[in-house]
């Protein structure tokens, strides 16, 4: 464990130093398999994307598990195996189509990882991202530095506290104003099932098929 800093009481950006090779190559949508000791490993995200990693694999990690815990452990040795699972096909994007990217919670992730790689010849990018709350709404900082801009971010939190001016309830309750600035978009979601369930049942609704999930 290289680096542990906390973004909301229970979440915390995690980095990790490989110790015996060079990072392997990965692309954003991969996931890693962690295991600690004896216990059930778990799979976790990578967040950042592989053009800024620095060697490094980045996590975004909520306190609760026997791994999750120990990720927030400075100094703890884990074994990591990856990278796992299909990548997103961001060329499309690159190549000049809009994409949407739906996150929930610590789902923002990936599609961090995916912002991050798109690069200036993309599509319209548009963004929309729940929580429970609006301190667990991860990265907001990096948002207005993106390249392409976002054409729109729609933020929505299940609780909200005194001061939020966003939207509030599930995020499937409000994918028409980002769908808004999109034509045709590729779409990645990233969060817990049933979010994502309702996600992709509104999707189908408007004929949007063309998703890509990462869990």
């Amino acid at each position: 464990m290289a680096e542990v800093r906390p973004v909301a009481p229970d979440i915390s950006r995690v980095w990790l130093d490989p110790t015996d090779a060079p990072l392997f190559d990965y692309a954003p949508g991969h996931v890693v398999l962690i295991g600690v000791g004896a216990a059930e490993p778990a799979y976790f995200a990578i967040a950042e994307a592989p053009e800024r990693a620095a060697g490094r694999i980045e996590l975004l990690v909520r306190r609760g598990g026997t791994v999750a815990d120990a990720l927030l452990t400075l100094g703890t040795a884990v074994e990591v195996m990856g990278p796992l699972g299909r990548p997103w096909p961001l060329d499309l994007v690159r190549a000049g189509r809009d994409l949407l990217l739906v996150g929930g919670g610590t789902g923002i992730a990936p599609l961090r990882a995916a912002l991050r790689s798109l690069g200036p010849t993309a599509g319209r990018v548009a963004l929309l991202y729940g929580a429970a709350n609006p301190v667990e709404l991860c990265y907001r900082d990096e948002w207005t530095a993106l390249v392409p801009p976002l054409v729109h971010a729609e933020l929505t939190v299940d609780l909200p506290a005194d001061g939020w001016r966003g939207a509030t309830g599930f995020a499937h309750m409000h994918l028409a104003s980002p769908l808004s600035h999109l034509t045709a978009p590729l779409v990645l979601l990233c969060g817990g099932r049933p979010m994502l369930t309702a996600v992709a049942n509104e999707l189908s609704i408007r004929n949007l098929h063309d998703r890509h999930t990462n869990f």
